[in-house]
């Protein structure tokens, strides 16, 4: 998953499946798709778990009472928090890349 929506509940008199369960509620509203994945703090959750079709998964990087759903991503497997998805982009040595200013403008000291 690399787009996502992120939700926040902090009300934890409820269990964390049901906060899971409205957020992809929400999610399917107005995205009109079924989120296939969640990521959640490692202590709201520590064992990867799945509410209807929506899989839940503990990751480092979000923050407590936050739920970040989205589309499984076809062929991903998170096994571990540290696994995170590629960042594509041009490399510095991709000659197709764009050019980049490499002066820097002096100052004139008048």
């Amino acid at each position: 998953m690399n787009i996502g929506m992120l939700w926040f509940d902090s009300n934890d008199a409820i269990a964390v499946s049901k906060r899971v369960e409205r957020a992809a509620n929400y999610y399917k509203e107005k995205y009109g798709r079924v989120a296939t994945l969640c990521f959640v703090h490692p202590s709201t959750l520590t064992e990867p778990s799945q509410v209807g079709r929506t899989e839940i998964q503990p990751m480092d990087t979000v923050q407590p009472n936050h739920f970040w759903l989205g589309i499984k991503l076809s062929g991903q497997s998170l096994k571990s928090p540290q696994d995170k998805p590629a960042i594509s982009g041009r490399r510095s040595s991709d000659k197709s890349a764009s050019p980049r200013l490499t002066e820097t403008s002096k100052s004139s000291s008048r």
